[in-house]
């Protein structure tokens, strides 16, 4: 199962890496125990060090993207939900019959 479009996430505490001695690389994430074979490393080049200029167009533009991403998820994990009456009526849930 191809990776290419997973994410360690924000924040990934204890990764382990291994190298074998054929010098395959894999690495142990995700909280779950998964074992993913790491390919390609010797294609990874350093950026220059220099300086980026990053305009405010831009960083308009990647807040719109990331506000529009969030919406979707959002929009998306709603539908896997209930919709509730809000409030409820006398302490009783409702439960709306829209779908």
């Amino acid at each position: 199962m191809k990776v290419n479009d997973f994410s360690l996430h924000e924040e990934c505490f204890g990764p382990t890496w291994t190298v074998t001695d054929k010098g395959e690389v894999y690495l142990q994430a995700f909280f779950t125990g998964n074992i993913i074979q790491i390919k390609n490393l010797d294609q990874i080049r350093r950026l220059p060090n220099k300086a980026l200029t990053v305009s405010a167009t831009q960083l308009l533009a990647a807040q719109q993207v990331s506000i529009e991403t969030e919406a979707k998820r959002r929009a998306a994990q709603a539908q896997e939900s209930l919709p509730l009456s809000s409030p409820p009526s006398k302490g009783k849930l409702q439960i709306s019959s829209s779908k």
